[in-house]
């Protein structure tokens, strides 16, 4: 059954950072009349033009290299670093999700 849940929840952060990138990737075009050449680029744009902290630019690039490994499953993936990240890596998602609601406070 834990492994089931784990798989469930493997695949929904696939679905999920998935979404997150065709947002990002319009935000990343639209703020800084830049078009990124890959997901990770995304978030260095937004994080040069001020939309993100550049810590968190960062921190989600590497998040979308992650991403595409997951998805497009280049080399073998390693459950237990799956199960690592879905169980104590979250707090750079939040924080990325905040500074984007922050900046779109802005924008209203």
């Amino acid at each position: 059954m834990a492994k089931r849940n784990f798989y469930l929840n493997y695949e929904l952060l696939r679905q999920k950072m998935a979404d997150i990138e065709k947002a990002v990737s319009h935000l990343a075009a639209r703020v800084a009349k830049e078009a990124p050449v890959s997901y990770a680029d995304c978030f260095y744009i937004l994080g040069k033009n001020g939309v993100i902290s550049e810590e968190t630019a960062r921190k989600m690039a590497s998040a979308a290299k992650f991403r595409n490994l997951l998805v497009h499953q280049y080399g073998k993936i390693d459950d237990c670093k799956v199960f690592d990240i879905l169980r104590n890596d979250t707090s750079s998602l939040l924080r990325y999700v905040e500074e984007i609601k922050s900046f779109l406070r802005t924008v209203e």
